[in-house]
């Protein structure tokens, strides 16, 4: 495989990833500086969109907070530009996440509910946005709240699967 070519930097990047799932963030992290290298402006923005995701996690792993909050911001701006929705929305998801690792819980509270209130998503991502409103207030000892978006998540969840299997038939 060319060094530089699309190939590359993909088989630069499925190293990266699978250091990251096996937990070392060493190796990991060093693919994705050798991926940051060898990526050129004429390289696919998919793949740049992807890297910063994936990198994002690597430094989330490692406790890394500023470093992964900024990856999943340039993840979210990437997948915007191309128009890739879905990846927006996770990005923004690991976002709060993020955020709430670093303590900053309103925050974390106010991406979800934006989340809620200004996308039309997939019934499957509207559940991951109520899910994770559950985890967040229970955590918070709002027992009520985490309730209702415990419900509503699983409403969603159940709507995804119905929309999986029309598609089916």
């Amino acid at each position: 495989v060319k060094e530089g070519t699309d190939q590359h930097l993909l088989l630069l990047l499925n190293f990266a990833k699978s250091y990251q799932k096996q937990g070392k963030t060493t190796e990991s992290l060093t693919y994705f500086g050798e991926l940051q290298s060898n990526i050129k402006p004429q390289s696919s923005q998919n793949i740049l969109a992807e890297v910063y995701y994936q990198r994002g996690f690597t430094h989330l792993g490692a406790s890394q907070f500023s470093d992964a909050l900024a990856d999943f911001q340039k993840s979210e701006k990437s997948y915007k530009s191309l128009g890739r929705q879905r990846e927006v929305t996770q990005s923004q998801m690991a976002q709060a996440n993020v955020l709430i690792s670093l303590g900053k819980i309103i925050d974390a509270e106010k991406i979800y509910l934006s989340l809620l209130t200004s996308t039309t998503q997939d019934a499957g991502t509207m559940g991951d946005v109520s899910n994770a409103l559950a985890f967040l207030y229970s955590e918070l000892g709002q027992y009520n709240k985490a309730l209702t978006y415990s419900e509503s998540a699983e409403a969603s969840y159940k709507e995804a699967k119905q929309q999986v299997e029309l598609q089916k038939s």
